[in-house]
């Protein structure tokens, strides 16, 4: 299991199931982006049809997005995926850059 911090110090776990999940399906996804898009997104968004989820984006490049979602679950804060995208989700804006 990894921990990580996000931007307003709160923390959030990364288990090994997910993270055999994301590099299954999302290959180019590291650990390395996984804490940069927490600690240092440019846009943070709750999701519309869940209000534990939230979606961290960062630059990938000129056209894509790195996107991690997280939940919280039973009051702990899980990393539930992160890939790639080519625009950020509709959702109420938490925070931006």
């Amino acid at each position: 299991m990894w921990k990580f911090t996000d931007i307003f110090k709160k923390k959030y776990l990364l288990t090994k199931d997910q993270w055999a999940h994301i590099r299954r399906s999302h290959s180019e996804i590291t650990l390395e982006i996984i804490s940069q898009c927490l600690s240092k997104p440019i846009e943070i968004r709750s999701s519309k049809l869940n209000d534990s989820v939230y979606l961290y984006y960062l630059v990938k490049n000129s056209s894509r997005f790195f996107c991690v979602v997280t939940v919280e679950y039973n009051k702990t804060n899980f990393i539930s995926t992160a890939n790639t995208c080519e625009s950020i989700k509709s959702g109420e804006l938490i925070y931006k850059k």
